[in-house]
């Protein structure tokens, strides 16, 4: 299995990626009408979510480090930016995103659990 990466960065142990696409429905119920009356209007079209769950194990904390800072430095970026994401199980995609969450914690010695959330851009 090939490592996987974000534009070259090493996702370390990947373990989970999932999207979502909201696509921004709108009800509007009519006071005194009854539910068949709902209108529903595609006020923002859709938004594509992509989360990224893993960890990053090292032999020393300095090894980890090395690996969060590079993960830091996706979130830090260009917040315009195309980027590649290449696992076995998508291929490489090429999307245009904007980094929404980075989330990492260190639940022990040489081990870094991440979730990254990016938004997906025109």
């Amino acid at each position: 299995m090939a490592s996987p990466t974000l534009n070259s960065v090493s996702l370390g142990n990947l373990e989970m990626i999932s999207q979502t696409k909201d696509l921004n429905i709108t009800p509007i119920t009519l006071p005194g009408l009854d539910d068949d009356d709902t209108e529903v209007f595609d006020l923002g079209g859709a938004l594509t979510t992509i989360t990224l769950t893993g960890s990053v194990v090292g032999t020393s904390t300095a090894n980890v480090k090395t690996g969060v800072d590079n993960l830091l430095a996706i979130a830090d970026g260009n917040q315009d930016a195309t980027v590649t994401l290449s696992t076995d199980q998508t291929g490489s995609l090429s999307v245009k995103i904007a980094t929404m969450d980075f989330v990492w914690e260190v639940p022990g010695i040489n081990k870094c659990m991440y979730t990254i959330k990016v938004i997906k851009g025109a």
